[in-house]
Protein backbone atom coordinates (compact mmCIF):
# COMPACT_ATOMS: atom_id res chain seq x y z
CA UNK A 1 0.00 0.00 0.00
CA UNK A 2 3.37 2.26 0.57
CA UNK A 3 2.52 2.43 -3.60
CA UNK A 4 -0.44 4.45 -3.14
CA UNK A 5 1.21 7.04 -0.79
CA UNK A 6 3.76 7.42 -3.35
CA UNK A 7 1.18 9.07 -6.17
CA UNK A 8 2.31 12.18 -4.89
CA UNK A 9 5.30 11.62 -7.46
CA UNK A 10 2.85 12.05 -10.20
CA UNK A 11 1.57 15.00 -9.85
CA UNK A 12 4.84 16.82 -8.91
CA UNK A 13 4.67 19.49 -11.23
CA UNK A 14 1.75 18.25 -12.95
CA UNK A 15 0.46 21.43 -14.34
CA UNK A 16 1.58 25.45 -14.45
CA UNK A 17 -0.04 28.09 -12.40
CA UNK A 18 -1.61 30.42 -14.90
CA UNK A 19 -3.70 33.88 -14.35
CA UNK A 20 -7.43 33.04 -15.23
CA UNK A 21 -9.14 35.01 -17.56
CA UNK A 22 -12.49 35.49 -18.27
CA UNK A 23 -11.63 33.64 -21.04
CA UNK A 24 -9.64 30.88 -19.81
CA UNK A 25 -11.62 29.59 -16.99
CA UNK A 26 -11.22 25.88 -16.62
CA UNK A 27 -14.64 24.33 -17.50
CA UNK A 28 -15.16 21.65 -15.04
CA UNK A 29 -15.70 23.03 -11.40
CA UNK A 30 -13.11 23.22 -8.77
CA UNK A 31 -15.04 21.14 -6.18
CA UNK A 32 -15.09 18.86 -9.30
CA UNK A 33 -11.39 18.89 -9.60
CA UNK A 34 -10.56 18.43 -6.07
CA UNK A 35 -12.58 14.69 -5.93
CA UNK A 36 -10.50 13.80 -8.47
CA UNK A 37 -7.31 14.50 -6.85
CA UNK A 38 -8.54 12.82 -3.98
CA UNK A 39 -9.80 10.07 -5.57
CA UNK A 40 -6.84 9.48 -7.17
CA UNK A 41 -4.26 9.62 -4.24
CA UNK A 42 -6.86 7.30 -2.50
CA UNK A 43 -7.02 4.43 -5.24
CA UNK A 44 -5.74 5.85 -8.57
CA UNK A 45 -9.01 5.73 -9.65
CA UNK A 46 -11.00 8.97 -10.11
CA UNK A 47 -14.85 9.04 -11.09
CA UNK A 48 -14.13 11.78 -12.96
CA UNK A 49 -10.61 12.10 -14.82
CA UNK A 50 -11.00 15.09 -16.84
CA UNK A 51 -11.88 17.28 -14.29
CA UNK A 52 -8.86 17.54 -13.18
CA UNK A 53 -6.64 16.84 -16.68
CA UNK A 54 -5.62 14.03 -16.00
CA UNK A 55 -5.02 12.01 -19.09
CA UNK A 56 -6.22 8.13 -19.93
CA UNK A 57 -1.88 7.53 -19.84
CA UNK A 58 -1.73 9.40 -16.51
CA UNK A 59 -4.52 7.71 -14.82
CA UNK A 60 -3.19 4.21 -16.19
CA UNK A 61 0.68 5.30 -14.95
CA UNK A 62 -1.14 5.59 -11.32
CA UNK A 63 -2.90 2.30 -11.80
CA UNK A 64 0.51 0.47 -12.58
CA UNK A 65 1.64 2.02 -9.32
CA UNK A 66 -0.56 0.84 -7.42
CA UNK A 67 -0.12 -2.68 -8.93
CA UNK A 68 2.94 -2.70 -7.26
CA UNK A 69 1.49 -4.10 -3.87
CA UNK A 70 0.92 -7.14 -5.65
CA UNK A 71 4.39 -7.71 -6.52
CA UNK A 72 5.86 -11.41 -5.40
CA UNK A 73 2.60 -12.81 -5.68
CA UNK A 74 1.63 -15.19 -8.32
CA UNK A 75 -1.53 -12.95 -10.09
CA UNK A 76 -1.61 -12.35 -13.47
CA UNK A 77 -2.48 -8.80 -15.09
CA UNK A 78 -6.16 -9.72 -15.35
CA UNK A 79 -6.14 -10.44 -11.60
CA UNK A 80 -4.25 -7.64 -10.44
CA UNK A 81 -6.94 -5.17 -12.47
CA UNK A 82 -9.63 -6.71 -11.00
CA UNK A 83 -8.65 -6.84 -7.52
CA UNK A 84 -7.58 -2.92 -7.92
CA UNK A 85 -10.68 -2.63 -9.37
CA UNK A 86 -12.78 -3.94 -6.79
CA UNK A 87 -10.85 -1.92 -4.12
CA UNK A 88 -11.13 0.95 -5.96
CA UNK A 89 -15.14 0.89 -6.25
CA UNK A 90 -15.39 -0.20 -2.55
CA UNK A 91 -12.87 2.39 -1.31
CA UNK A 92 -14.33 5.84 -3.29
CA UNK A 93 -17.84 4.25 -1.66
CA UNK A 94 -16.69 3.87 2.13
CA UNK A 95 -14.38 7.04 2.19
CA UNK A 96 -17.35 9.23 0.74
CA UNK A 97 -15.62 12.09 -0.79
CA UNK A 98 -17.61 15.07 -0.84
CA UNK A 99 -16.28 18.50 -1.67
CA UNK A 100 -18.21 21.88 -1.45
CA UNK A 101 -17.35 25.03 -2.43
CA UNK A 102 -16.59 27.43 0.66
CA UNK A 103 -14.79 30.50 -1.23
CA UNK A 104 -15.66 31.29 -4.93
CA UNK A 105 -12.47 33.27 -5.77
CA UNK A 106 -12.06 34.01 -9.35
CA UNK A 107 -8.19 32.91 -9.21
CA UNK A 108 -8.04 31.05 -5.92
CA UNK A 109 -11.24 29.49 -4.90
CA UNK A 110 -11.39 27.48 -1.70
CA UNK A 111 -12.85 24.08 -1.78
CA UNK A 112 -13.79 21.92 1.69
CA UNK A 113 -13.07 18.30 0.97
CA UNK A 114 -15.10 15.91 3.20
CA UNK A 115 -14.27 12.41 3.59
CA UNK A 116 -13.28 9.47 5.90
CA UNK A 117 -9.40 8.93 5.20
CA UNK A 118 -7.89 5.89 5.58
CA UNK A 119 -6.17 4.74 8.74
CA UNK A 120 -2.89 3.26 7.56
CA UNK A 121 -1.26 2.84 10.73
CA UNK A 122 -4.23 0.43 11.57
CA UNK A 123 -4.29 -1.51 8.58
CA UNK A 124 -2.79 -4.73 7.90
CA UNK A 125 -1.86 -5.55 11.16
CA UNK A 126 -3.97 -8.47 11.04
CA UNK A 127 -2.37 -10.01 7.56
CA UNK A 128 -1.15 -12.75 9.33
CA UNK A 129 -4.92 -14.19 10.93
CA UNK A 130 -6.81 -12.71 8.01
CA UNK A 131 -9.02 -15.63 7.07
CA UNK A 132 -9.27 -14.81 3.46
CA UNK A 133 -5.62 -14.64 3.33
CA UNK A 134 -4.76 -17.72 5.00
CA UNK A 135 -7.18 -19.76 2.39
CA UNK A 136 -4.80 -18.13 -0.42
CA UNK A 137 -1.80 -18.81 0.73
CA UNK A 138 -2.38 -22.25 1.98
CA UNK A 139 -3.56 -23.03 -1.57
CA UNK A 140 -0.83 -21.22 -3.10
CA UNK A 141 1.49 -23.48 -1.02
CA UNK A 142 -0.12 -26.69 -2.02
CA UNK A 143 0.22 -25.63 -5.84
CA UNK A 144 4.10 -25.26 -5.73
CA UNK A 145 4.10 -28.28 -3.19
CA UNK A 146 2.92 -29.95 -6.77
CA UNK A 147 5.82 -28.51 -8.52
CA UNK A 148 3.86 -25.46 -9.95
CA UNK A 149 6.06 -22.73 -11.14
CA UNK A 150 5.07 -18.78 -11.05
CA UNK A 151 4.03 -18.82 -14.36
CA UNK A 152 1.89 -21.94 -14.00
CA UNK A 153 -0.08 -20.63 -11.36
CA UNK A 154 -0.63 -17.01 -12.81
CA UNK A 155 -2.17 -19.47 -15.43
CA UNK A 156 -4.62 -21.32 -12.80
CA UNK A 157 -8.18 -19.71 -13.51
CA UNK A 158 -8.85 -21.45 -9.88
CA UNK A 159 -6.12 -19.65 -8.43
CA UNK A 160 -6.48 -16.56 -9.96
CA UNK A 161 -10.32 -16.63 -8.90
CA UNK A 162 -9.24 -17.36 -5.63
CA UNK A 163 -7.29 -14.29 -5.48
CA UNK A 164 -9.58 -11.74 -7.05
CA UNK A 165 -12.22 -12.85 -4.21
CA UNK A 166 -9.48 -13.39 -1.14
CA UNK A 167 -7.64 -10.03 -1.37
CA UNK A 168 -10.88 -8.04 -2.80
CA UNK A 169 -12.26 -9.36 0.73
CA UNK A 170 -9.03 -8.35 2.79
CA UNK A 171 -8.26 -4.69 1.24
CA UNK A 172 -11.94 -4.33 1.19
CA UNK A 173 -11.24 -4.13 5.05
CA UNK A 174 -8.70 -1.26 4.82
CA UNK A 175 -9.98 0.51 8.30
CA UNK A 176 -11.00 4.26 7.93
CA UNK A 177 -10.82 7.71 9.79
CA UNK A 178 -13.88 9.58 11.20
CA UNK A 179 -14.96 11.69 8.62
CA UNK A 180 -13.13 15.11 8.78
CA UNK A 181 -12.59 18.02 6.29
CA UNK A 182 -9.53 19.68 5.00
CA UNK A 183 -9.62 22.90 2.90
CA UNK A 184 -8.42 23.07 -0.12
CA UNK A 185 -6.98 26.63 -1.98
CA UNK A 186 -6.88 26.29 -5.61
CA UNK A 187 -5.07 27.60 -8.80
CA UNK A 188 -5.24 27.13 -11.96
CA UNK A 189 -3.35 24.80 -13.96
CA UNK A 190 -2.72 23.86 -17.90
CA UNK A 191 -3.09 20.50 -18.80
CA UNK A 192 -1.27 18.48 -21.10
CA UNK A 193 -3.86 19.30 -23.91
CA UNK A 194 -2.92 22.84 -23.35
CA UNK A 195 -6.63 23.31 -21.68
CA UNK A 196 -6.98 24.75 -18.02
CA UNK A 197 -8.27 22.71 -15.40
CA UNK A 198 -8.36 23.57 -11.39
CA UNK A 199 -5.82 21.72 -8.99
CA UNK A 200 -4.86 21.72 -5.25
CA UNK A 201 -1.80 24.66 -4.79
CA UNK A 202 -0.75 22.10 -2.14
CA UNK A 203 -1.25 18.48 -3.72
CA UNK A 204 0.56 17.12 -1.11
CA UNK A 205 -1.76 18.18 1.69
CA UNK A 206 -3.91 16.94 -0.07
CA UNK A 207 -2.58 12.97 0.05
CA UNK A 208 -1.62 13.23 3.45
CA UNK A 209 -5.17 14.34 3.86
CA UNK A 210 -6.71 11.04 2.29
CA UNK A 211 -4.10 8.86 3.45
CA UNK A 212 -4.70 9.68 7.21
CA UNK A 213 -1.50 11.75 7.95
CA UNK A 214 -3.36 15.03 8.69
Amino acid sequence: MAALLSLTIFLTGCGEEKPAPVDQTPEFGADKAIIAYAQLYACASPDDPKAAGFTDEFVDNAQKTMFAMFKGYPFSEQTSRAIAKNFSTTLKARMNFKATLKSNDATHPVIELTANPANFSDAFKDADKDADLLILRREWGELQAHGLSEDSIKKDAAFQKLAVDSMSKYLGKLPLKPESTLEVTCKVAVGEDGKFYWSPENPEAVSKFISGQK
